[in-house]
């Protein structure tokens, strides 16, 4: 099979982006959280939808994505915030009694209202939001930022480990096809590489309710550890198809690593190496990451 980094097989796409790991919609699983989530009973939710609450159930209830593409697309696209909005809106019938309505749209309200927050205040303490050798030649996306740390965070990981993922995502990606993701500076601290200002980043999320943030105490030491778990599914959306195969690698290829490994091998990465403490490390390096976007290993391991 031949593969160009930017004009990507199909059959790769597909296999690199189907399955649990990175698909654009949500999971079966995933979709039955947020729904309860907002508070939407299957019957609400199959009103809007003019389907069959028992559909809904069997959807929730299967182990993965089934062969109707189009269904998964209308589930998951009907529990974007702002869709879920327009649909209930739209279709006054479905929920007949306005207060039950009206407690709806407030919950869906409170949620999209927390990530527009969250952005807001993201923003503020980047006061330069230009492209440059620090960002992987792109702007700041906080959109993409938020989302990359809810995906990683989704089944708890602890603050190590989630910045070392954000960085080989987004160096991997710059080194593939020279743009980084999510438009992050990545400084050197002697724990290797974090995302700039990552301590107000995560504060930020913690307190509009999209991170919970736990101290735990590691085995047999005194040393407090911080496990990061997000409150909801990581919307991948945002995500271009480069994006998407760059952060299935990482997840892949560094899933099952401790925060410990992960930052050990970060040490060894020549950007880490040749950038004072301190400094933010360029994203020329990247051509130097120890890690390459291997697509074939994406499919063996899908």
């Amino acid at each position: 099979m031949t593969i160009i980094k930017n004009g990507i097989s199909s059959k790769v796409v597909a296999n690199a982006t189907k399955g649990e790991a990175m698909d654009v919609n949500l999971q079966p699983d995933e979709f039955r959280k947020r729904r309860e989530d907002l508070g939407l009973t299957q019957t609400e939710l199959g009103n809007l939808l003019d389907m069959n609450p028992m559909t809904i159930s069997r959807y929730e209830r299967s182990a993965g994505k089934g062969d109707n593409q189009t269904r998964d697309w209308l589930f998951s696209t009907a529990l974007s915030f702002t869709n879920l909005i327009k649909l209930i809106n739209s279709k006054p019938e479905a929920i007949p009694n306005p207060n039950r309505r009206e407690e709806l749209l407030e919950n869906v309200r409170k949620r999209l209202c927390s990530e527009d927050i969250a952005e807001s205040q993201l923003r503020e303490i980047f006061y330069s939001n230009n492209g440059s050798e620090f960002t992987g030649g792109v702007e700041h996306n906080f959109k993409k930022f938020i989302e990359l740390v809810v995906f990683f965070a989704k089944n708890g990981t602890y603050r190590t480990k989630l910045n070392k993922l954000l960085f080989y995502s987004d160096f991997l990606h710059f080194r593939e096809f020279r743009s980084s993701i999510t438009g992050s500076s990545y400084a050197k601290i002697p724990f290797g590489p974090v995302p700039d200002k990552y301590a107000m980043c995560y504060a930020i999320l913690e307190d509009t309710h999209l991170l919970n943030v736990s101290p735990e105490i590691l085995e047999q030491t005194d040393i407090v550890v911080e496990r990061m778990t997000s409150t909801r599914p990581p919307n991948l959306n945002y995500f271009s198809t480069s994006e998407l195969l760059a952060v299935t690698y990482i997840n892949l290829h560094f899933g099952n690593r401790t925060s410990k490994e992960l930052s050990e091998l970060s040490h060894e990465e020549e950007g880490y190496k040749n950038t004072e403490q301190g400094k933010l490390i360029p994203y020329s390096y990247a051509d130097q990451l120890s890690v390459s976007l291997q697509f074939e290993n994406i499919i063996e391991r899908r």
